[in-house]
């Protein structure tokens, strides 16, 4: 069969691709978890099993783990595993590897090793969207909050504020890219599952979220052609205005307070959230300076993974305070730094680096023609999303996510592809080289051996 991006030959890796889309699909969307009965039969877990087998089963196991990205993932959980039992805590350890890590790794495994068309990568960036119309519509429905009126996912992944937001700016990139490259029906319902998404988005209450949420804006605006530009910009304070017009008064307060001064004697109920989010930014900034100094007192292996607030209650009743704050790091890289040594921290970085330079390396691609823009298209999306991630990592301890590995994953299935394609063109190149050389019609005839 002729080489090429858009047939997979292999027919168990072709039938096992519905098994990434559903398993993405249920976790983007939280659909699984939100029914009862789909829960107890844990959907997920038997998709995965499924998945990975065919991953294992048809050596793609080996050819992700020996890209790039691949060996960052391999040596980030090494690293991970060493840290353990160095751990001020190494039970809490094992526990963070047990139900976040590994199952993290794996998923990153299954997403790399089951996209390998370009048709199957439109196909599952496009259920993404719909996923993540689906949680942010959802969300709304229940409109679960915490007690300071936060929204939330109950008994699901998301039943964390920040971790709701972060993933549906996630989901917001496919949806611009369903945007970008659908027919005329897929863009209106890009346009429509746009809305339940901000509008969750801004009842979060994270703040993160919405400096996620004004820089993916630029990111994805710029993508679109000018005249489109034009109208998202023109009705873009219509759009802020609607959402914050929307937003619960105890959302605004919260997103126009960072610091200032409250009265602790007013026992109004706008008082108490003004006290509430201005304590939640110094908490923030001890938070910062205790993973600062964990970082310096353990540089190599860290405090060990998970055990940031163990470690941060002692340094507080150090200092005389009758306890810690019990709150992760809220920042990722100093999550890393000290939890894992700067060696951990290294590491992660590494592999977004090469994520990063996978992208690039296709976005920058001179080659012309449909594949390529569709490439381009899909690279650009990914990279949005990791710019954003940079910029959310400074305010969420997002290192056990899943999220990013289901990201960098895509990112090394894109990058396989990129590279086949490549390959293709240069075969092509050359073909066309060797035919320009060749003559088209020779007048000369071959001489009967007897006249020599």
């Amino acid at each position: 069969m002729k080489a090429s991006i858009y047939q997979q030959p292999n027919p168990l890796l072709k039938s096992s691709f519905p098994v990434l889309v559903l398993f993405l699909f249920s976790i983007f969307s939280a659909l699984t978890e939100v029914i009862p009965v789909f829960g107890q039969l844990r959907p997920q877990l038997v998709l995965a099993t499924f998945g990975l087998l065919a991953v294992f089963g048809t050596g793609q196991f080996m050819k992700v783990l020996n890209s790039r990205v691949g060996m960052c993932f391999a040596a980030f959980t090494l690293w991970f595993i060493a840290c353990v039992p160095f751990g001020a805590w190494p039970g809490g350890s094992f526990q963070v590897f047990i139900d976040q890590w590994y199952k993290a790794a794996l998923i990153f495994m299954l997403s790399a090793g089951l996209l390998t068309t370009l048709p199957q990568a439109n196909r599952l960036f496009h259920a993404i969207a719909y996923a993540a119309g689906m949680l942010g519509t959802l969300t709304l429905l229940k409109n679960n909050r915490t007690a300071d009126g936060r929204l939330v996912l109950e008994n699901t992944r998301y039943a964390n504020a920040n971790d709701l937001a972060w993933t549906l700016l996630v989901g917001l990139t496919f949806v611009a890219f369903l945007y970008l490259r659908g027919n005329r029906t897929q863009k209106i319902i890009a346009v429509l599952m746009s809305a339940p998404i901000l509008l969750t988005i801004s009842r979060t209450g994270s703040r993160a979220g919405a400096m996620g949420a004004a820089l993916m804006y630029f990111l994805i605006i710029f993508q679109f052609k000018p005249s489109t530009r034009i109208r998202l910009l023109t009705a873009t304070p219509v759009i802020f205005l609607a959402i914050f017009m929307l937003m619960p008064a105890s959302m605004r307060l919260r997103y126009t307070t960072f610091f200032g001064t409250y009265d602790k004697y007013d026992v109004s109920a706008e008082e108490r959230l003004r006290m509430g989010t201005i304590e939640s930014s110094e908490a923030r900034k001890q938070l910062l300076i205790d993973s600062l100094v964990m970082t310096a007192r353990h540089p190599f292996l860290g405090v060990g993974p998970g055990n940031f607030q163990v470690v941060q209650n002692d340094m507080a009743i150090a200092r005389g305070e009758a306890k810690g704050l019990w709150h992760v790091t809220h920042n990722t890289y100093t999550q890393l730094s000290s939890e894992m040594g700067l060696p951990g921290l290294g590491i992660y970085l590494a592999m977004l680096y090469f994520v990063f330079k996978t992208l690039n390396g296709i976005i920058r691609t001179k080659n012309s023609g449909p594949t390529w823009d569709n490439l381009r298209a899909l690279a650009r999306s990914l990279r949005a999303a990791f710019i954003t991630f940079l910029l959310i990592a400074f305010f969420a301890a997002l290192a056990w996510d899943a999220d990013v590995p289901i990201l960098a994953g895509l990112t090394t299935a894109l990058g396989f592809m990129a590279q086949k394609q490549r390959a293709i063109d240069r075969a092509a190149e050359t073909q066309a080289r060797v035919e320009a050389l060749t003559p088209a019609d020779s007048t000369l005839e071959p001489a009967a051996v007897g006249l020599y």
